[in-house]
């Protein structure tokens, strides 16, 4: 069985289970090596801004890791995420190294941005954040994680003015 490193939506079992995913096992861990970035434009982008994506770092001054979820999925739950995460349109899936809270070193298929469709200008929503730090804590993510997703610079949605009846008879 295939294991996935959720770091975004797909930390929440709920969030698995409503893309029709199931998990047979979830451990909390860190990719290391990596940041966190939130480059990658939602579908419903000018609402939602965008979604998380990891960005392999070069700065072995400040080392970088990214902290989420191994879960172990069958081929199929697989399949239906590589369906979901639009798998070679916004997302490719690579097979890297993980390390779980309790130290097993595991290979896991991490979802990575494709850099022809990343925007270091875009931000997540309100509302994806919170679906964000659901998963953490549900999946017991170190506290200083979920601060850091807390303190993430928000996308601010264009504001609309009040809506006016068209002119002339209806």
């Amino acid at each position: 069985m295939p294991y996935t490193f959720g770091y975004g939506s797909n930390m929440a079992s709920r969030g698995l289970a409503a893309k029709g995913v199931r998990a047979l096992g979830a451990r909390p861990a860190r990719l290391r090596g990596w940041k966190l970035a939130f480059d990658v434009p939602s579908v419903f982008r000018k609402v939602e801004g965008s979604v998380a994506n990891v960005v392999e770092t070069t700065d072995r001054a400040a080392p970088a890791e990214v902290h989420g979820v191994v879960h172990e999925v069958d081929e199929e739950g697989l399949a239906r995420l590589d369906a979901i995460e639009a798998l070679g349109i916004l997302y490719e899936r690579r097979l890297l190294s993980v390390q779980t809270y309790g130290g097993d070193t595991l290979q896991a298929e991490t979802y990575v941005g494709r850099p022809a469709i990343c925007d270091a200008t875009l931000r997540p929503s309100a509302r994806y954040i919170r679906v964000l730090v659901e998963g953490a804590k549900e999946q017991e993510i170190y506290p200083a994680w979920i601060a850091f997703l807390r303190n993430t610079p928000l996308h601010v949605p264009p504001r609309l003015g009040p809506f006016e009846l068209p002119a002339g008879n209806l």
